[in-house]
């Protein structure tokens, strides 16, 4: 939920507010907070990336889902989030109010964004740099455990894998990896690649973990009243998370993102 809330609003503001500099104060105050959504957006694909390796290495993460703990967990999670995010932009603020003895506060410009190079490229590319990196870490690390299952590797066709794979990825931001390539490349076509994907994000995200079989079903049963589909498919995944075998639960997972 943070990260579309987050994609959601990086890319609402980004449209509605970039170029608005028919009012100063405006526009700084848009690329503060464009700013800061995408901030909360590439620290909830970090959060994302770190939440599924722990998914599939530890035995207690499912379990913990229907508990207090995870209920603390997503709250941790939630205020590294929006915290990480705001510590940034403030330090972006202090820094330029420092710098240029209070006549800038490093917003505003042509585009209503960060105003100089030097920002962009400190205050937002080294965040990215650092969150997209990784999570290719973590999104190989999970890919090299779903492999490692015997029952998973033995059992599925490696099609099903690759569709697995893809949904994992959408969570991870690696296609922000085509910002690098524009960089050293400059090649326009690899531009537009990079626009449609990471625009489309969002749309991925929901085509692979909302417009399934499994999460249809739960919405037709809930639009009649039924939610004993619900309660059985949460009891059914406490009940194989308590087994304490990592080798059931990993398939379980993998089961569950399949469909």
């Amino acid at each position: 939920m943070n990260l579309c809330l987050a994609l959601f609003l990086a890319q609402l503001l980004y449209l509605v507010g970039s170029g608005r500099t028919e009012v100063p104060g405006l526009c700084q105050a848009m690329g503060i907070l464009i700013h800061y959504a995408w901030l909360a957006a590439f620290a909830a694909m970090s959060v994302c990336s770190f939440h599924m390796w722990r998914v599939f290495t530890s035995l207690t993460v499912a379990h913990d889902s229907h508990n207090d703990n995870g209920q603390r967990r997503l709250q941790l999670y939630t205020v590294y989030i929006w915290g990480a995010a705001a510590a940034v932009v403030v330090v972006t603020l202090m820094v330029h109010l420092v710098v240029t003895g209070g006549d800038s506060i490093g917003y505003g410009g042509q585009y209503c964004y960060l105003t100089t190079p030097l920002g962009i490229g400190l205050a937002m590319g080294a965040p990215v740099v650092m969150v997209v990196l990784a999570n290719a870490v973590f999104f190989f690390l999970t890919v090299h455990t779903i492999r490692r299952s015997p029952r998973v590797t033995k059992s599925r066709q490696d099609e099903q894998h690759v569709w697995v794979y893809l949904k994992l990825s959408t969570l991870t931001g690696i296609t922000w990896t085509l910002a690098f390539l524009i960089f050293f490349t400059e090649v326009k076509a690899i531009e537009y690649a990079f626009t449609v994907v990471n625009g489309l994000q969002g749309i991925f995200i929901c085509v692979s973990f909302v417009l399934n079989r499994r999460v249809m079903a739960l919405y037709v049963a809930c639009f009649k009243g039924d939610y004993s589909g619900l309660t059985s498919s949460v009891s059914g995944t406490m009940q194989r998370t308590s087994s304490g075998s990592n080798h059931t639960q990993m398939t379980s997972t993998t089961d569950s993102v399949k469909t």
